[in-house]
């Protein structure tokens, strides 16, 4: 069994903002994506269904950020809700 905690998270850096997709491959907890724009201000949140093992690649759902994305973080499912994280909010990394 996979736990995800409320204080972890994992962080994509893409080379530059775009629509870039995002899938949920081999997972087996639901996760929220939080898309980032350069300046790390929230640009759209997503919640990431749970896909069968094995469904190929070509019948995952894809997720796309709404408006150009150059970060994403991926948290536990539910904890954007619960932590009241909106677009337009502004993210600190540390």
């Amino acid at each position: 069994m996979v736990v995800i905690f409320d204080d972890e998270a994992l962080l994509y850096n893409h080379p530059q903002e775009g629509h870039w997709p995002h899938r949920m491959r081999e997972v087996m907890v639901p996760l929220d994506i939080v898309f980032l724009d350069r300046n790390f201000v929230i640009v759209d949140i997503e919640s990431m269904l749970v896909e069968l093992v094995g469904t190929p690649d070509s019948e995952l759902h894809v997720y796309w950020p709404s408006a150009p994305a150059m970060y994403v973080i991926q948290i536990r499912g539910g904890l954007s809700d619960a932590s009241r994280i909106f677009v337009g909010d502004h993210v600190a990394i540390r």
